[in-house]
């Protein structure tokens, strides 16, 4: 009986030590990799600026740049005017992983200085990464800088509306969005289209902007369909049931 109770003592004693070895070694590599006290931040999914732009952002920003404070690092991601979402990941040991999905340039406004939005019409600071994108340039809007809060959507109730028709425009005929290089506004409200290819002014007025893109698409297949290369220097759309075509 009493052999009992020190193999009985003996196994508790052996689950402590050994349980106090695996949390001494846990603790003890934990601190040598800095998994509690400065773990190594990634960043992934950037596009337009490379990963280390956003670190160095985060870093800058940070009111304590010797330890790192996720609570804090999520706070200053929310304020970078090119991240739409994010989201944060733990890799054992010593990493935290920050996947982002940053907003993509839809449409610039021809302002100083310029600025860009994207497809919610959220606005953007236009910068050197911005190059590359061929995206329609909005000339001739409001440019009160009050309407371009940076990092939030614009105030502007006509620049909404166009990127509103844009979008659709964007996801039913794609390469009649990547034609247009340029939308003014009159001092009439009325939309002027600029197309890249020939230079073409199409004159769409103030109303029914959507079916008369549509129109346009079928006007360039009809073109295309004919073999017809027209070289034209304006189309206006702004009478019912007709286009005015004018070649150079």
């Amino acid at each position: 009986m009493q052999t009992k109770h020190y193999i009985m003592i003996y196994n508790f004693l052996s689950v402590v030590i050994i349980f106090c070895l695996i949390f001494w070694t846990s603790v003890w590599w934990s601190t040598k990799k800095q998994v509690f006290n400065s773990p190594t931040i990634v960043f992934n999914g950037a596009k337009i600026f490379n990963n280390k732009h956003y670190f160095e952002y985060v870093h800058n920003k940070s009111t304590d740049n010797k330890k790192v404070n996720i609570a804090q690092y999520k706070k200053i991601l929310l304020e970078h005017p090119f991240i739409q979402v994010f989201r944060t990941s733990n890799r054992y040991p010593d990493q935290i992983i920050i996947d982002i999905k940053e907003r993509e340039p839809f449409a610039i406004i021809n302002k100083e200085p310029m600025v860009l939005l994207d497809k919610n019409g959220y606005v953007m600071p236009y910068n050197e990464n911005s190059k590359h994108f061929n995206v329609p340039i909005l000339s001739k809007f409001n440019t009160a800088p009050e309407l371009y809060p940076e990092g939030e959507r614009t105030l502007s109730i006509k620049v909404i509306d166009i990127i509103s028709w844009l979008k659709l425009l964007n996801i039913n005929y794609p390469e009649l969005y990547s034609e247009i290089s340029e939308i003014t506004l009159t001092n009439e409200d009325e939309i002027n289209l600029i197309l890249a290819n020939q230079a073409t002014k199409v004159i769409l007025g103030n109303k029914d902007t959507l079916e008369k893109l549509k129109i346009l698409q079928k006007f360039k297949e009809l073109i295309i369909k004919k073999n017809k290369l027209l070289d034209i220097a304006y189309l206006d759309m702004r009478y019912e049931n007709q286009i005015i075509v004018k070649e150079n």
